[in-house]
């Protein structure tokens, strides 16, 4: 099994969420509509494990 490291850069706001991998090598953009409760974000794979270091969030006004 061979491990394949990336670098994602993900912002969420009220209606979207983008995610840049490796730099923009690739980009996934989505609009989103959170319930009023939701409070979270949650990262997880699908098939295969992964493993994230160095999580950073930063809350912007």
């Amino acid at each position: 099994m061979s491990k394949k490291h990336v670098h994602l850069k993900i912002l969420v706001d009220k209606t979207s969420i983008e995610v840049f991998i490796d730099d923009g090598t690739i980009v996934f953009s989505n609009g989103i509509f959170p319930e009023l409760n939701d409070q979270g974000i949650t990262l997880f794979s699908e098939g295969g494990t992964a493993i994230f270091h160095n999580v950073v969030i930063k809350h912007f006004n």
